[in-house]
């Protein structure tokens, strides 16, 4: 398979040189992992619009430390969340959250953590959450805390524990919704056999 994605790469098919790329920095699937030649196609997929490869790009730039810059890892989750992808936004709104090779923006990071969870993103529903429930970013207004509990809820949904978890605060506490700790406990019963050590800590004090 790696030798047909690397001739369709030749031939300009971006999602293959992706793939190329996938094998190369994978040792599970490729043998041993050749970050920087793995780099080279990921990037070759990113300029051909395949947004895998952006993601992939900044993964390696952020996670990889002989391949790591923050700035490259930014640019490319920028690229990549312009795409669509939810993973590149997730990161992006990391990156502007920590200042991580951008200018710390914490309205941008809220605005890019949204547009994953608008997409279905979990995590981006749980980072969003939390940057509303800290009041982080300029523009949240009095209204964070419901607004925080409504992304958290949507992650919840989507599957995060640890959106979960912050609803069940959210519930226990009354904080940007109407206390519910009923419905608290049976999120922290949830998050518990889930194996989340705060949904258990949770559960054996409420």
């Amino acid at each position: 398979a790696l030798e047909v994605y690397r001739k369709a790469c030749t031939l300009g098919e971006p999602f293959s040189c992706t793939n190329v790329g996938l094998f190369l920095q994978d040792a599970r699937i490729g043998g041993t992992p050749d970050p920087q030649a793995a780099l080279s196609f990921l990037r070759q997929g990113c300029d051909g619009q395949d947004p895998k490869g952006c993601a992939w790009v900044a993964k390696l730039h952020r996670d990889i430390p002989a391949l790591n810059d923050p700035a490259l890892a930014a640019d490319y989750a920028q690229r990549g969340c312009a795409m669509d992808h939810i993973n590149s936004c997730v990161w992006q709104g990391i990156a502007f959250e920590d200042g991580a090779g951008v200018a710390l923006d914490l309205d941008a990071a809220a605005a890019a953590y949204r547009k994953a969870c608008d997409m279905g993103g979990a995590m981006g529903c749980y980072n969003a959450a939390l940057v509303l429930k800290a009041k982080k970013g300029a523009a949240f207004g009095p209204d964070r805390f419901a607004r925080s509990a409504a992304l958290a809820e949507r992650g919840c949904d989507l599957g995060s524990v640890n959106a979960c978890n912050t609803l069940g605060f959210a519930l226990d506490a009354g904080r940007g919704v109407t206390r519910d700790r009923v419905r608290a406990r049976a999120i922290f019963t949830r998050t518990c056999a889930q194996d989340s050590g705060l949904g258990c800590s949770r559960l054996r004090t409420h």
